[in-house]
């Protein structure tokens, strides 16, 4: 997985190796998770699968949510 924390502006995601990318934008408190495998047509490699859950399951358990905010 890769975690880019980018200013409003928003800045180039980080680039996508062979076996596919689960990558996410933090925007303040909005996190727009993608997941890029373009040489696979966007299919999702064993090792996406892999790390999905475990993306959302970090995200799901940060007690001041994406950016730093609290939740409410």
């Amino acid at each position: 997985m890769t975690l880019n924390e980018n200013a409003a502006a928003g800045t180039d995601s980080a680039p996508v190796d062979s076996d596919g990318d689960v990558v996410c934008d933090v925007h303040g408190p909005i996190v727009t998770v993608t997941l890029s495998n373009p040489l696979k047509r966007n299919a999702m490699s064993a090792r996406m699968w892999r790390e999905l859950p475990e993306v959302l399951a970090a995200l799901a358990a940060d007690p001041e949510g994406p950016g730093g905010g609290a939740r409410r």
